[in-house]
């Protein structure tokens, strides 16, 4: 497994993984389907784990009062603009990303409209007036090896699923 950095966030790349695609690739179009079949539902519910981590995480922060003694107030804006996206430009493979949707702004504050993406990454690398917060790096660092078996436990389930269904459809008993 190998890791880039993009943008501060972690890109986690599966490698030889050769075998495993090839043997996808040969598989009927039920299981390998252009819409990614098990593996785009398998790689969604793995990302479902990051989510709820960082949100958390999230609810942590907000719990944490400021340092005059006040607490913080929250919309739960940035904690439901939590998304998880599938690259459309993957032509080999299937990439998600969880990342924070786009256009999702807080209430005009002094006569401004602040986006959630701006609010997620001001908590994340912190200012020169605030001290970071980080949030999405922890969940990833938390939950990395369960995600990883997650998918693996889905894809397992939802490849075997298939292939009862395509049995027994064709009269064969497994």
């Amino acid at each position: 497994m190998a890791t880039d950095y993009v943008r501060s966030f972690q890109t986690v790349r599966m490698e030889g993984l050769e075998g495993v695609l090839k043997t996808l690739q040969e598989l009927p179009p039920e299981v390998v389907s252009k819409r990614g079949g098990p593996v785009r539902s398998a790689l969604n519910e793995a990302a479902k784990v990051l989510i709820r981590e960082a949100q958390a995480n999230i609810d942590r922060i907000i719990e944490t009062p400021n340092k005059d003694g006040r607490p913080t107030k929250s919309l739960g804006i940035l904690r439901a603009s939590l998304i998880t996206v599938r690259d459309p430009k993957m032509s080999k493979g299937e990439r998600y990303t969880v990342r924070i949707r786009r256009k999702t702004y807080y209430p005009e504050h002094r006569g401004r409209a602040v986006s959630a993406y701006r609010v997620g990454m001001l908590l994340e690398r912190g200012t020169e007036r605030r001290e970071p917060m980080p949030w999405l790096q922890p969940a990833y660092d938390a939950k990395k090896n369960e995600v990883l078996k997650i998918f693996e436990q889905q894809l397992r389930y939802k490849v075997t699923r298939i292939v009862r269904r395509l049995a027994r459809k064709n009269g064969v008993r497994l």
